[in-house]
């Protein structure tokens, strides 16, 4: 009898210490901004929304579902370039996602019925069951590794890169490669996360706040770059002081310094060709603008 209480008692504590490990990903105080771009299109993003979770659950073939609302972006550029106004009324349609914290395991009700969202109980060349997931293609897990969100804490990424390398994968409490709700595995499209905040923290994406600020026409105009196009070099003028990023069309940052005069002159020959952001953070707030490099 003791024997069999213990091993009930280790059962449980070990129950808890699995839970424990886990960090939940579907949690309120939350938002996911994430965006799509097709290939072909060589402007900035065919469309982009903000995902919040609703406040009420809803019941499906006897699971218990978190709503998941979208909020469409818009953008004063006729290529849907950043930076962006969120829309206050979300999509017609809905995600529905459930969790299983024991089982490390998140679900997502989609056509066929309850399917695999996100598996992170795998390990390394375990395969990932899940027709929603992969299309259809069996993923098998090749690494975990350990990874710095924005706030300094750790989390789990499970790579999955004998499909595509370094676009498949998924982190922990984040989601994946494409979008808090979207396939890891893409075809036509590429997406993924502009940012992921919880509680007014940046955990994830790069420089958050640029993408969602909501500013004027003129505004947009008050930065002032040439030669546009460019191959060598770039003058950057404006009258407000602050700093500059650049960032490619995928939001991540290449170059960053600081503008004390009404011109600074930028390098940009290591720069490979195409079309580039410049954000200046300063005295107005933020500002943009884009040039080519040719």
């Amino acid at each position: 009898m003791k024997t069999q209480i213990a091993t009930l008692i280790l059962i449980i504590l070990s129950s808890i210490a699995y839970t424990q490990n886990y960090n939940k990903l579907l949690r309120i105080n939350t938002y996911w901004d994430d965006h799509f771009i097709s290939y072909p299109n060589i402007g900035c993003y065919n469309y982009a929304h903000r995902k919040y979770i609703d406040n009420q659950d809803t019941i499906i073939d006897g699971h218990t579902y978190i709503i998941i609302k979208a909020y469409p972006f818009h953008s004063q550029n006729p290529l849907f370039c950043p930076p962006f106004t969120i829309d206050t009324i979300s999509y017609p349609t809905y995600y529905y996602l459930r969790e299983d914290t024991i089982a490390k395991k998140v679900y997502i009700n989609f056509n066929e019925g309850d399917q695999i969202l996100y598996d992170f109980s795998l390990l390394p060349g375990d395969t990932l069951h899940s027709t929603y997931t992969g299309y259809g293609t069996e993923l098998i897990l090749d690494t975990i590794v350990n990874i710095s969100l924005l706030n300094g804490e750790i989390r789990k990424k499970f790579v999955f890169e004998n499909y595509m390398p370094n676009s498949s994968y998924y982190i922990e409490s984040i989601g994946g490669s494409n979008g808090l709700c979207e396939p890891i595995v893409s075809f036509e499209w590429d997406g993924g996360f502009f940012c992921v905040k919880e509680n007014s923290v940046n955990l994830w994406g790069d420089d958050c706040e640029f993408w969602f600020v909501d500013v004027s026409k003129n505004d947009l105009h008050d930065v002032n770059i040439y030669p546009n196009p460019a191959s060598t070099n770039i003058t950057i003028e404006t009258s407000s002081h602050g700093r500059v990023s650049i960032l490619n069309l995928s939001g991540q940052k290449l170059l960053h310094l600081g503008i004390t005069e009404p011109k600074a002159r930028i390098d940009i020959s290591s720069l490979p060709n195409g079309v580039y952001i410049v954000k200046l953070v300063g005295e107005k707030g933020v500002q943009v603008s884009k040039f080519v490099k040719q």
